[in-house]
């Protein structure tokens, strides 16, 4: 991980790529659950740097899949984006376009955000076949075939019973997994292979039935400029995706979640671009209660060391009140029926 001097010589070098010499001032700006992100001041200019988080046990290049995708939209006319400026491959630095604006509260969320967000997601699709888009890569965790996504959430399951009972909240966590969420999982496995059968359950989405997608796409990741458009950041696992996952998971969102009954507007105005959106709400509507599961593992993420040290280098170091707050939400999640299919 870099220290804040090597941060502070690589954003010089960044602005050197695109002929500024000032001498930066950098202001971090807290909240960010992965990287470390900073404000960029040189001579009366504001530009937006990440310093992506990297571990051992988590190979995901942030920057490659946050560059592309931001790039690809942004040389394609797309201004709903901030603009890509510079980045270092080897220190996992990107410097942005500094957007002005604030996050969005629950309060903003209305049906007109909805179709903004909506229509991001369909004006990305437009670009499906470009030859730019070929260069996309797979989005972070990106599965074509329903068996794919069960043996994600088996993975995310198994590697949950691995939590180390350091601690009263590790110990509960652990108890959780194995008393609730490992036998829940069980169930929801064989409810849908008894829905679907093996080689449905096999068969994988051609390029044609995939969609280019932020992935980590929620309200979370807007801002609202001082013109009140909203400007959609962090892709860092973003790329080609089962369009049937963002169905779910802009629906599993946990913080300023979409409303339910604008499920319809939006996926409609979402999915405009693809084919056959009645296939992909039948095959979200079978991975729907998979991607609820995989939502409570996600929120237990506290617990796993590799997220530990990515919080620790965005300056969230854990602690047992956020552990306990993460399994609550868990708890949550859980009660909540798993069939409640938001469209």
């Amino acid at each position: 991980m870099l220290t804040m001097q090597g941060i502070s010589d690589g954003a010089a070098t960044l602005l050197r790529q695109i002929g500024r010499t000032e001498q930066p001032a950098l202001d971090a700006i807290p909240g960010g659950a992965n990287n470390r992100v900073f404000r960029v001041r040189a001579g009366g200019d504001s530009y937006f740097l990440k310093s992506y988080a990297r571990h051992p046990d988590d190979p995901h290049n942030r920057l490659a899949h946050d560059w592309q995708f931001a790039s690809l939209a942004w040389n394609q006319g797309l201004r709903t984006v901030a603009r890509p400026l510079a980045k270092d491959d080897d220190q996992l630095l990107g410097l942005f376009e500094f957007v002005e604006g604030r996050r969005l509260a629950p309060y903003d969320i209305d049906e007109g955000i909805v179709t903004s967000a909506a229509t991001f997601f369909a004006s990305i699709n437009e670009l499906r076949k470009m030859p730019e888009a070929a260069a996309i890569p797979d989005g972070f965790g990106a599965q074509f075939s329903i068996d794919g996504w069960l043996r994600v959430v088996d993975a995310r399951v198994a590697e949950l019973a691995t939590i180390a009972p350091s601690s009263p909240a590790s110990e509960a966590a652990l108890s959780f997994v194995a008393g609730i969420v490992s036998p829940l999982w069980e169930r929801t496995r064989s409810t849908v292979e008894g829905k679907v059968d093996a080689s449905e359950r096999n068969a994988s989405l051609p390029r044609e039935g995939q969609c280019l997608s932020p992935v980590d796409f929620g309200f979370h990741n807007v801002l609202m400029r001082t013109d009140g458009v909203c400007v959609f950041h962090d892709f860092e696992y973003a790329g080609w995706d089962d369009p049937a996952r963002m169905a779910c998971e802009f629906f599993c969102q946990l913080q300023s979640s979409a409303p339910r009954e604008l499920a319809g507007t939006f996926l409609e105005t979402a999915f405009a671009k693809l084919s056959d959106i009645r296939a992909i709400l039948a095959r979200a509507t079978t991975l729907w209660p998979v991607f609820r599961v995989l939502w409570c593992c996600r929120v237990l993420n506290d617990f796993l060391p590799a997220a530990v040290t990515r919080q620790q280098y965005a300056g969230q170091p854990p602690s047992e009140l956020r552990k306990t707050r993460q399994l609550e939400m868990a708890r949550m999640l859980i009660d909540r029926p798993l069939n409640d299919v938001p469209w």
